[in-house]
C-alpha cells in the first residue's frame, strides 16, 4: 500500500513538471510570434487569441512594429492555470519612421494564464509589477 502511495505522489510530480515544461515552451513560442502577429493560433486559443489578434491589428494599423522579445518566467502551472512574470525590458515599439514609441507600462509585470489540454493559452491577463 505504501508503495502505491509513494508511486502516485512521484507520478503526479512528474505530470506537474511536464505541464510546467510544456507551458514554458508555449510561452516562449508565443513571445517569438507576438512580434509579427503571425502564427498566434499555434500558441493561443479562445479569448487570448482574439485579444492578441486585435492588438496585432491595431499595432499594424498604427504603423508600429515590435523589436525584441518579451521574456516569460513561469512560476507555477497546474490544473490549467499558470502564473508568472513577463519581462518587457527587451521590447521596443517603433513607428513607421523607426522612431521609438514609449509605452506606458512597467518593465516587468505579473501574469495569470489559463491553458487547455494542448497547452494553448486560452486566457492571458497581465497585472501589476512582479
Amino acid at each position: 500500500m505504501r508503495i502505491w502511495l509513494a508511486l502516485s505522489v512521484l507520478l503526479s510530480g512528474c505530470a506537474a513538471s511536464g505541464d510546467f515544461q510544456q507551458l514554458q515552451q508555449q510561452l516562449s513560442g508565443y513571445a517569438q510570434v507576438a512580434a509579427s502577429g503571425a502564427g498566434l493560433d499555434e500558441y493561443l486559443a479562445g479569448g487570448a487569441l482574439a485579444s492578441a489578434e486585435q492588438s496585432a491589428g491595431l499595432i499594424r494599423k498604427l504603423g508600429y512594429r515590435q523589436l525584441g522579445l518579451a521574456q516569460f518566467r513561469l512560476d507555477s502551472a497546474s490544473g490549467g492555470t499558470a502564473t508568472g512574470c513577463v519581462d518587457f525590458s527587451g521590447v521596443e515599439i517603433v513607428d513607421s519612421a523607426g522612431e521609438l514609441v514609449q509605452p506606458s507600462r512597467s518593465e516587468a509585470l505579473g501574469f495569470r494564464a489559463e491553458y487547455d489540454k494542448q497547452y494553448l493559452l486560452t486566457k492571458l491577463a497581465v497585472s501589476g509589477p512582479c
